[in-house]
């Protein structure tokens, strides 16, 4: 895997692209690259939404507060797909923490931005 940086409209391309491809065309959603410190949790990126209205906010971590020496190369379009499919999961949230739901966003992520990227659809 190699890093994946974007500029804030870089990335708001990819969100118009990736809102449509996951079906959430009906979501108004405020993303936001911010500093880490800013950040609700210690995470690449967070959620946080308002089922009823269909309104998110999603944060991604600036690169320049990105640990050079992670196990895994930061990559922000993975991380924008990772925080969207959290919205196909509101309906079913139990609790904030949920481990299994997790590792299901991160694997289905993981899943779509590279079948994305090999066959260059976009």
């Amino acid at each position: 895997m190699q890093e994946v940086i974007l500029t804030a409209d870089q990335l708001k391309e990819k969100l118009d692209y990736w809102q449509k491809r996951l079906r959430l065309q009906d979501w108004l959603i405020d993303l936001k690259i911010t500093r880490k410190r800013d950040m609700e949790f210690d995470s690449q990126g967070e959620c946080n939404y308002n089922l009823l209205k269909k309104m998110a906010v999603i944060r991604i971590v600036d690169s320049v507060d990105y640990d050079a020496c992670a196990a895994f190369p930061q990559d922000m379009e993975w991380c924008l797909v990772h925080e969207l499919l959290h919205l196909h999961f509101a309906p079913l949230h139990v609790e904030r923490d949920d481990e299994a739901e997790e590792q299901a966003v991160d694997l289905i992520s993981n899943a779509l931005v590279t079948v994305a990227r090999e066959t260059n659809v976009e």
